[in-house]
């Protein structure tokens, strides 16, 4: 049957740096890769950039399964390319890294449903320290990682949406365990109290003053 893997977590939480450990488990998982209308940065590989007039004119067309915006920016899952791998391999594994409201649209897109395609929702979650420490140390200005956490701290309050939950203290285990659930081996969720998460989160913002 046809899987698609639908990622999300908090930002610097390792989710690419999983999704790499991942397909380098697997090379045959394919990686959708996303449109966006901002301009380039150092993540060539990661987006297709076209202009924001282009990015509305595609909206209107129905050329994403899912989309959102992120401040003035929108980002796109083209739906073309999912559909065709999908419909070319009927054992198709490919994987979709985007946010909750991303994953509600693609539950309910038409196309998929028709294709018979397996969805697994799948959040990658940290402790409130941990993703603070992670934050530290990529290198954000303090501004950005408090409203990184801020945030994380709304992304918390909707992990019940999702089949699966990891708290990724280890990249390779977490990506084995990936592996495990698109290979239909039992994975019990991780333990993760949202409402303690979200208290820690605002006890660390009180100190980030």
């Amino acid at each position: 049957m046809r899987k698609l893997l639908v990622i999300s977590g908090f930002s610097g939480v390792g989710k690419n740096t999983v999704i790499r450990s991942l397909m380098e488990m697997d090379p045959e998982i394919q990686l959708s890769i996303s449109e966006t209308d901002r301009k380039k940065r150092n993540d060539d590989d990661r987006y297709v950039f076209v202009s924001p007039k282009q990015f509305q004119e595609n909206l209107k067309s129905g050329h994403y399964i899912e989309y959102n915006c992120y401040g003035t920016h929108y980002y796109g899952t083209p739906r073309q390319p999912v559909l065709e791998y999908m419909d070319r391999n009927p054992d198709g594994r490919m994987i979709l890294e985007i946010d909750v409201h991303g994953v509600r649209m693609a539950g309910q897109d038409i196309d998929l449903k028709r294709l018979y395609t397996d969805i697994i929702t799948v959040f990658i979650a940290a402790e409130a320290e941990t993703l603070l420490e992670r934050l530290k140390g990529r290198g954000d200005s303090l501004e950005t990682i408090r409203k990184r956490l801020e945030i994380a701290a709304d992304e918390a309050r909707n992990v019940k949406e999702y089949e699966y939950i990891l708290l990724n203290r280890n990249v390779e285990n977490t990506a084995a365990r990936l592996f495990d659930i698109l290979a239909d081996k039992t994975v019990r969720s991780d333990s993760f109290d949202e409402d303690k998460f979200c208290s820690d989160i605002s006890a660390i913002l009180q100190t980030l003053q």
